[in-house]
């Protein structure tokens, strides 16, 4: 029969489950509906230049305004990029 040693405070096999523990809490957390510039540029690496210059000729994700912020809706940005899946190089997007 294996019996498992006890887990005791301060020791790395303590250190591992509770770095486990809370990397599980991270990843359950659930994704903000809404998003900033900043957020997209980090979630979907879309530099916060390129926005600007995509809101500017509307061929970027919609957007709406609170006061003088950018938002956007998680949803239009899933759907503005699942319109651009390209099978080729050779396909306009």
């Amino acid at each position: 029969m294996n019996i498992a040693a006890p887990i005791i405070p301060g020791t790395p096999a303590f250190d591992a489950l509770v770095d486990a523990i809370f990397q599980k809490a991270l990843v359950a957390k659930p994704k903000a509906e809404v998003l900033t510039p900043s957020d997209l540029q980090e979630e979907y690496s879309i530099p916060t230049s390129t926005q600007a210059k995509g809101r500017m000729t509307g061929e970027f994700i919609p957007f709406f305004k609170v006061g003088t912020a950018i938002r956007y809706r998680r949803c239009d940005c899933e759907k503005w990029i699942a319109d651009r899946i390209q099978r080729s190089t050779s396909e306009s997007a």
